[in-house]
């Protein structure tokens, strides 16, 4: 069965739909052409302030995708890539520029963190008196 065949049989059973929307999508990848979001403005007050946050934090030591031990001892860098914390993402601006700021062939490494996976050992610590 040649590509082209397989590839018609294969359509309706992912729906006209869906291929479609995948496609249009990969052309605005290949265009370079995506949304940027407009006029986004950071929030301000005391919650997104760090002055507020202790200083004195006990180191910890977590597993980035269940196998890298990452020692962190404050805030996590969102804008770090854990295996090689000198590459870093654009913390300014919009998600499509720190995107196209990292240098590495995927973003798995700088969005683990953000999965908050680590979040039930840090509230275990909390519990526990831990600051």
């Amino acid at each position: 069965m040649s590509r082209l065949t397989s590839i018609i049989r294969t359509i309706p059973k992912l729906g006209f739909r869906n291929v479609l929307r995948v496609t249009w999508y990969r052309l605005k990848l290949a265009t370079g052409w995506r949304p940027h979001p407009i006029g986004v403005i950071c929030p301000e007050g005391w919650v997104f302030s760090p002055a507020h946050i202790e200083t004195s934090v006990t180191p910890c030591t977590l597993k980035v995708f269940g196998w890298y031990a990452f020692t962190i001892s404050d805030t996590p860098d969102w804008h770090s890539n854990p295996f090689n914390p000198a590459e870093r993402a654009v913390a300014k601006g919009d998600w499509v520029t720190a995107l196209r700021s990292i240098k590495s062939p995927g973003v798995k490494a700088f969005w683990e963190l953000s999965r908050f996976y680590w979040l039930p050992q840090f509230a275990l610590a909390a519990r526990n008196g831990d600051t």
